[in-house]
């Protein structure tokens, strides 16, 4: 019998836009997601994804972005990262550092 995939396990944990994320960086950034596996930082990477993204989301609309535009800037920012053409470089956290 074989071993549960652990992304199952991880998606099942994951709300729709950790799940596009983990789809995503599977799909165009296999070098980034293989790394991230490896090292244990994709579960946090992920979570970190879905949490940021309905603040960063709340932010456009704040400066006054229509909600479907927000959403799909939200979406570029934080999910559809654009595959390098050169090596992968490594992920930045969605949750940059606050500087005071």
């Amino acid at each position: 019998m074989s071993s549960p995939d652990p992304d199952l396990k991880l998606s099942q944990e994951l709300d729709r836009f950790g799940r596009a994320a983990l789809e995503h960086l599977r799909e165009h950034l296999p070098q980034a997601y293989q790394e991230m596996k490896k090292n244990g930082s994709l579960r946090e990477y992920l979570l970190n994804v879905q949490e940021s993204f309905s603040e960063r989301e709340r932010q456009y609309r704040r400066k006054g972005v229509e909600p479907h535009l927000a959403r799909e800037l939200a979406e570029r920012e934080l999910i559809y990262l654009e595959p390098p053409s050169s090596p992968e470089p490594p992920l930045r956290s969605p949750n940059p550092p606050k500087h005071p």
